[in-house]
Parts: structure tokens; C-alpha cells; sequence
């Protein structure tokens, strides 16, 4: 998998001189973890990204490592998207001088980006990660599509595309799938090793839409094969009883571990991945299982199904269906030949992921934007 050099996608030959970043998670989720990828790969950009402050000092210091300058905001849930609203919009207007678009890291983003860009007349690129349109963006449809001229959508999946055209937010024409990226340096490239026991990784949120709570179910429905289970969650209030469960479970079946900022360091101890999500907008865990060369078992949803390649570089099972994904386990435990296959058709399907294409993508809609943004603006009715 050859990679350009970090900062090697953007210059101010090729794009704008400038862009204001604006995320709403304060967490090391999947739209920060790719915004953080992004930026590396800017060159000769100004780059200032506004975001809530991190819980954990570590994942705050990735985007300020990758930033000009990075501006703490208030996190815009309920009254705090007009604090982080005002919170943009000043800092739109001291980097005037060089700011040319906006890229809002998603939905709630984009309403919070929508002062800064009416004020200065900025263009906005959306990169869309949700998995459902918040009621917030909603019922900001009639000003977005006021500014339907300055405003360019894209998202990580034709799942992102037809849950924003169904809201209303523009049409399928005008809307770009930029998928995650995946950064081998970050995720790691898994060297295989040799195990008296098939292990399956499960990593992520211990929610019930990421499945979970099918987790002790198909743990015990695996308890007489030979597989030890690696779990990199955190116990969740809403799954107290799946927790008990997994956590009553012998050590020498099961291993709980957090879910570690170096995520390489988890896939090294996995031989398979299990992706039981009820609710996916992409997918960053299957699609860096994928890229380790290890195979998934995952959920039948359209994002899933979109990243797996319909298929062909993992297993699918109806979603919710324990029995189902277990027996899909059993089956991939048993045939080493069929997991060798997965893994080399994943790491083949991992190159549409990779961030030197992903990045492009985005700096060509930036110019795109910017060369776009010249017919009058509408305002909306008073």
C-alpha cells in the first residue's frame, strides 16, 4: 500500500489558501479520528480547526498536532450550539484575512458553521458521518437550502447520501461519497501469528447500536470452540447486564481490555473481528480490520455491506440475530482457508480507503467550493 508523504495533498497552488475546521466531538470517535488524517496530509494550508476540548489529553493533542491553531469551543448540544455558534463565527472573522471555505465535520457542523458562513459569505463543505440527521439541522433545512450555492455535500457512504437527500438537505446529484480514511501508520499493518485458539476482537462503544449486547450470547453459543475473545470496550450504563454477563465469563475465554488510543496494538491481538452494529453510518472498525488483513463478521447493513465490498472481504449476518452471527463465527473459526482468503480480499478492498485519495477527494471539493461560490446568495424570508 503505497502512501504520499504526510502534507503532501494540499497546497496553495492547487487549493484554498485557508480553511476553518469545525467539529462537535470532544472523543477520538470516527469523524475526528479521520478529520486528524486529513489534516496531516495538508500542505501549505492554514489550518485552523475549532472543536470541543477532549476529555483525554492525548486525543486533543492529536488535532493540535495537526492544526495552526486550534480553538476550543463549547460542545453544541442543546443551548451550547449558539455559544458554539458565536464561538465560530469570531473565530472566522480573525483569520478573515485567509479563511476561503469552511469544512464542517458533519450535521450538527454545518448549523453550527451557518453565522460564520452567511456573515463573511463562506462556502461550506459538509462531510457527512451521521447516522441520522439531527432534529437541529432540521430545522435549519430552509437556511441550508437558501444557501444551496455555497454549500457542498459529501459523506462517507451512499447510506450518508440518501439519508441527506431523504431530509431534504439537496439532491443525490450534488452530493460526493468521500469514504473514512484509513491510515496504515495509525492502524497498523497486522504480522499473523500462530494461536492454539481463534481470537475474535470486539472494539468499540458498548452500546446497543453497536450490537453489544449480542456480545454474551454469542460468546457462550462459542463457549465449546476453540476461541478466545478480546474485548476493547468500556462498560456503558445502558448495557450494565451485558457487562455482567461478559465479565462473569472465565478469563482464559475472554480478555477485556479498554479500547486503547493505539488501536494497532488491538487488531495485533485479534484473529477475526465481529462487528455486531445495529446502526452504522461507515464503519472505522471494520474498515481497519480490513486493512490488517483480518477478517469481519459483521451486521447486514447498507454501510457495512458497502464497506465488506457486498461480501466478498468479510461475512454478513442479519443484524440483532445472535444465533445467526454465532454460527457465522463457528463457521470462520473452522476454515483457516476461508479466513487467509477474507484477509487478503480486505487488505485488496482497504486501498479505497487509504488517505492520500480520501484527502484529494476533499481538497478538490474545497476548490470546487470556492470556485463555485460566486452567484448571489438568497436570504432567507423574515
Amino acid at each position: 500500500m503505497s502512501e504520499p508523504e504526510a502534507g503532501a495533498i494540499l497546497s496553495s497552488a492547487s487549493g484554498p489558501t485557508g480553511v476553518l475546521y469545525v467539529t462537535a466531538t470532544g472523543g477520538y470517535g470516527g469523524p475526528v479520528a479521520s478529520l486528524v488524517t486529513v489534516l496531516s496530509r495538508l500542505g501549505g494550508v492554514h489550518r485552523v480547526v475549532c472543536a470541543p476540548r477532549a476529555p483525554r489529553a492525548e486525543y486533543w493533542d492529536r488535532l493540535a498536532s495537526v492544526s495552526d491553531e486550534l480553538v476550543p469551543i463549547t460542545r453544541p448540544r442543546g443551548t451550547g450550539i449558539a455559544t458554539a455558534q458565536r464561538q465560530v463565527l469570531a473565530t472566522a472573522r480573525r483569520h478573515r484575512s485567509s479563511i476561503e471555505v469552511i469544512h464542517a465535520n458533519s450535521l450538527t457542523e454545518l448549523v453550527v458553521s451557518l453565522p460564520a458562513a452567511v456573515a463573511l459569505d463562506l462556502p461550506i463543505v459538509v462531510w457527512v458521518h451521521n447516522w441520522e440527521v439531527p432534529a437541529v439541522t432540521r430545522l435549519a433545512r430552509p437556511l441550508v437550502r437558501s444557501r444551496r450555492d455555497r454549500i457542498r455535500f459529501a459523506g462517507v457512504s451512499t447510506f450518508t447520501r440518501d439519508l441527506v437527500v431523504e431530509a431534504g438537505l439537496t439532491t443525490a446529484e450534488r452530493f460526493e461519497i468521500i469514504p473514512n480514511p484509513i491510515d496504515p501508520a495509525v492502524v497498523g499493518d497486522r504480522v499473523p501469528g500462530e494461536h492454539d485458539r481463534v481470537r475474535i476482537g470486539f472494539l468499540g462503544r458498548s452500546e446497543r447500536r453497536k450490537g453489544f449486547d449480542l456480545l454474551p450470547a454469542c460468546i457462550e453459543l462459542l463457549r465449546d470452540a476453540p476461541v478466545r475473545w478480546e474485548v476493547f470496550s468500556t462498560p456503558f450504563v445502558d448495557e450494565r447486564a451485558a457487562w455482567r454477563r461478559v465479565l462473569a465469563t472465565p478469563s482464559e475465554l475472554v480478555s477485556v481490555s479498554p479500547l486503547v488510543a493505539d488501536v494497532s496494538q488491538a487488531y495485533a491481538r485479534c484473529d477475526l473481528v465481529f462487528v455486531p452494529s445495529r446502526m452504522e453510518s461507515f464503519c472505522r472498525v471494520a474498515a481497519e480490520a480490513l486493512l490488517n488483513g483480518l477478517p469481519v463478521v459483521a451486521s447486514d447493513l447498507p454501510p457495512l455491506r458497502e464497506v465488506l465490498a457486498e461480501g466478498t472481504a468479510g461475512v454478513l449476518f442479519p443484524a440483532g440475530d445472535a444465533d445467526a452471527a454465532a454460527g457465522a463465527l463457528r463457521a470462520l473459526v473452522a476454515d483457516p482457508r476461508r479466513r487467509d482468503a477474507l484477509g487478503r480480499a480486505g487488505r485488496e478492498r482497504a486501498e479505497a480507503f487509504l488517505p492520500g485519495a480520501v484527502s484529494a477527494s476533499l481538497a478538490r471539493l474545497y476548490l470546487d467550493a470556492t470556485d463555485r461560490a460566486t452567484s448571489p446568495v438568497t436570504q432567507p424570508g423574515r
